[in-house]
């Protein structure tokens, strides 16, 4: 221990002296300021672990056996609780009564009508929903469609999601669902965990708060995989057949789409696509670009190690974004036509990436010259699948690239020479960007 008393405790001194609510950022500026020499991982990770409520996964290795110091109010901000001082917790929550637990919808759902709880089939709702459980407090679906609704209420299924409604919808969805909570009691100095999105939280919580509810957005993460991280802090309560068919049918969706992007007849050129049935492409999905020999022993001359003609590059468009859970705009045709054929590098990673790759065959420029929309015309072909379920795309994507290992990819695949080489392209040409800006 490098100072006198354990972060825990230096933690403590932080937080009495942050005016209340404070941000993690303004707990790290407090350290680097008065203990630099503490890493911000390690001040991260004590944060996380004395926030309220406990990770009663490192409490049974004995890693957490103190009380919380924390509660998370909203994403990234904090105010103290009574285990820091008996002053120190919130006026609201000091008295506040039996809580209850508000869980958002998720989009993938059974085909027909059934129990709330039941109906909605994501891994990320059956750990909202296990976590609901086991807090023995009463829980109740955040629906973008009927509003609140306990577990065992039987509902049909609906395609509808709340972010994508106008601000007046959300209004009026939050004043249904704060009046069908009062129908259950009142929630003035009532603790309310509410475990959603940003779509259902932000309407939803200056009515409750301005009714005495003390709202808390407990799930501290920046990513899909940090929200499904945080839970699995807690027992999973998946039966391991339930999480087999899920593993199941996202192998089945990958298996479908790696053959349909290895087709190479399926791919089309450049001029092919401009004049396809736009709307078949309307859509999220993934897809593939295909370069010819020449092309293929261009790019080989520009990175300095060989690439064969084939797939080249894998990419999505339409993934619901994280951690917001918002639906994204994107379709396939706006992220290949839009992004990637328009001259402006700045748009398109993969634009970039060819760029780097050919500056000297071609002898660019800058990576919105011409001559390399006219190069991608040349020898360029793009496979693009539809898909549906924006939610897991993000996922499927990452498998695709773990099954196809497409050479010009370069974040979520093995390090290969071809791949630090471009890299370095990369980064030369940003540096010369930088000189002549």
């Amino acid at each position: 221990m490098k100072y006198d008393r354990p972060v825990r405790e230096l933690l403590v001194e932080c937080v009495s002296s942050l005016p209340e609510p404070f941000t993690r950022q303004q707990v790290i500026d407090w350290f680097r300021q008065n203990y630099p020499d503490i890493a911000e991982r390690t001040i991260v990770t004590q944060v996380g672990r004395l926030t309220e409520p406990p990770d009663k996964a490192q409490h049974a290795r004995g890693l957490a056996a103190q009380a919380p110091l924390l509660v998370r109010v909203d994403r990234g901000r904090y105010k103290r609780i009574s285990s820091l001082s008996s002053t120190a917790r919130p006026p609201a929550a000091e008295t506040a009564v039996m809580g209850l637990v508000l869980v958002g919808c998720v989009k993938t759902k059974a085909d027909r009508a059934m129990a709330a709880k039941d109906l909605y089939r994501s891994p990320l709702f059956q750990r909202r929903r296990t976590y609901a459980e086991r807090t023995a407090l009463p829980w109740f679906i955040l629906s973008s469609r009927w509003g609140l609704v306990a577990p065992d209420e039987v509902i049909a299924p609906y395609d509808m999601y709340l972010g994508d409604q106008p601000v007046s919808y959300r209004r009026a969805w939050a004043s249904f669902v704060t009046q069908q909570l009062l129908l259950h009691g009142p929630v003035a100095g009532r603790r309310i965990e509410i475990h959603a999105g940003d779509a259902y939280i932000a309407p939803l919580r200056p009515l409750l708060e301005d009714l005495g509810a003390v709202v808390i957005d407990p799930v501290d993460a920046r990513s899909r995989g940090e929200i499904i991280a945080w839970y699995n802090r807690f027992p999973s309560g998946t039966g391991p057949s339930e999480t087999a068919a899920e593993c199941g049918e996202i192998d089945r969706v990958v298996d479908e789409l790696a053959g349909a992007l290895s087709d190479r007849t399926a791919a089309l050129t450049i001029p092919e696509l401009r004049r396809s049935e736009r709307t078949r492409l309307s859509s999220p999905g993934v897809y593939g670009w295909w370069v010819d020999a020449d092309g293929a022993h261009d790019l080989s001359v520009g990175i300095g190690e060989r690439l064969d003609a084939g797939l080249i590059y894998v990419g999505q468009a339409g993934a619901t974004r994280r951690p917001s859970g918002k639906r994204s705009a994107g379709t396939l045709w706006s992220r290949i036509v839009t992004m990637h054929l328009s001259e402006n590098a700045e748009l398109s990673t993969f634009r970039r990436t060819l760029a780097a790759a050919l500056r000297g065959p071609l002898r660019l420029r800058h990576e919105d010259d011409s001559r390399l929309s006219d190069w991608m015309t040349r020898h360029l072909s793009v496979a693009a699948v539809p898909c549906d379920d924006a939610d897991d795309l993000r996922t499927i994507k990452e498998a695709l690239l773990r099954r196809l290992d497409p050479p010009l990819n370069l974040n979520g695949v093995p390090s290969t020479p071809l791949r630090a080489r471009l890299r370095a392209l990369r980064a030369e040409r940003t540096d010369g960007n930088r000189r002549g800006s």
